[in-house]
């Protein structure tokens, strides 16, 4: 559990100050800047990951934490789909067009692909699953506080300009 704590504290603090320092500098205000700030993210991230769980290349679990990772993160796939089904496919990508993008073009493809592959390792892995892994040593019960305690301080704070995400 001390491994849990730790990893959570280290984590959140790393991305917070990853961010503080991105924040002036107008480069990660930019479509390359933005993944390479999460580029820089991810990279933080495993480096936190190895001091306290170990590299995740090597994870010698039956890797549950995956499916629980996956489980936590299905609802706000399916109200995505839910909502493109229920607005239109046009409208939904309006509404979903991120405030950097002033219109829709060709390049936002290529970008969209590769931003969302890496935020969703950096989310799948080491937001839930590796917190699941370290707190779920006391159980289930606190594996799923512990991921869910680590995606909430490290995807909606300050720190989530570090890793492409959107303040509004």
């Amino acid at each position: 559990m001390l491994r849990g704590v730790g990893y959570l504290l280290s984590i959140t603090l790393s991305l917070y100050a990853l961010s503080a320092l991105s924040a002036g500098v107008a480069f990660f205000s930019t479509l390359v800047g933005r993944l390479f700030g999460l580029l820089l993210a991810l990279v933080l991230a495993y480096l936190v990951s190895g001091l306290f769980y170990g590299f995740p290349m090597g994870w010698s679990t039956d890797r549950e934490s995956i499916s629980h990772a996956i489980a936590l993160m299905l609802p706000l796939y399916a109200l995505s789909f839910v909502a493109m089904l229920y607005f239109g496919a046009e409208r939904f990508m309006d509404m979903a067009r991120p405030s950097f993008a002033v219109e829709w073009g060709p390049s936002l493809i290529p970008y969209s692909l590769a931003f969302w592959t890496l935020s969703g390792i950096l989310t799948a892995f080491f937001h839930n699953a590796v917190p699941y892994e370290l707190f779920g040593e006391k159980g289930r019960l606190a594996g799923i506080a512990g991921a869910t305690a680590v995606f909430a301080l490290t995807t909606t704070g300050p720190c989530s300009r570090a890793s492409g995400g959107q303040r509004t």
